[in-house]
């Protein structure tokens, strides 16, 4: 599964990628392999977005 989220004009874009063993994160502006990627274990993803819905209210 890949998540976007369509950014304010001039700000990031995050893109998330769910795999197997985690969740791959990267910045949607620079072409797949062309910048850093952060992977995290799905149970972290999965607090983190619990966090940022809660935190969004």
């Amino acid at each position: 599964m890949v998540s976007d989220r369509a950014p304010p004009r001039n700000s990031s874009v995050a893109r998330a990628l769910s795999a197997p063993f985690g969740v791959h994160i990267r910045d949607s502006k620079l072409p797949a392999g062309a910048g850093p990627e952060l992977a995290v274990p799905p149970t972290a993803w999965a607090t983190f977005l619990a966090y940022a819905a809660r935190a969004a209210r």
